[in-house]
């Protein structure tokens, strides 16, 4: 194998951990601001249901998590009075998740606090075109990573679906 190479992958491994430990942070701190103790899962599922109501199942699907790690974090967004599990009417033995009033209120008060997060920030500080570069670039990679082929398009497909950026295009 290639030295050049090897050494490659490993920065990229390392950068690419790095990078996500840093949002991760970011978004964590911005949180704690607004709700603490809130995560970055339980924020995704939120702003999934914004939407309309899902299973569970679904939700998992669009995240590409396991419904059994989603688990304790809908039972914890439950108890907290953020959503509500109701009875899916063409399927009783399914439950389908809805946001109450309270969730609406808590990703206002979220949202009004991204114009703070560290990534989008930098991405401006960025030539646009250089900034497009690495996110196709980043998709590519998945793409060729990935056993689940297609994982890209579907991904992009569920953002915008979603409709996650509120307000914003998801992608061009």
């Amino acid at each position: 194998m290639n030295y050049d190479l090897l050494r490659l992958a490993s920065e990229i491994r390392i950068f690419n951990a790095l990078l996500m430990k840093l949002l991760r942070k970011d978004q964590e701190a911005r949180l704690e601001k607004i709700m603490p103790g809130m995560t970055g899962v339980q924020l995704g599922v939120l702003r999934i249901l914004r939407q309309q109501s899902y299973t569970l199942k679904e939700i998992s699907e669009f995240m590409q998590l396991s419904a059994p790690t989603l688990v304790p974090v809908v039972d914890k967004l439950e108890r907290q009075g953020y959503i509500l599990r109701v009875q899916d009417p063409r399927d009783r033995r399914r439950n389908r998740l809805v946001l109450e009033k309270s969730a609406f209120d808590l990703l206002e008060r979220i949202e009004s606090m991204d114009g703070e997060d560290v990534l989008l920030l930098k991405l401006v500080e960025m030539n646009p075109q250089d900034a497009q570069d690495l996110n196709r670039h980043l998709q590519e990679l998945v793409e060729r990573i990935s056993p689940q082929p297609g994982l890209v398009a579907e991904v992009l497909s569920n953002l915008e679906k979603l409709n996650l950026e509120k307000g914003h295009k998801t992608h061009e």
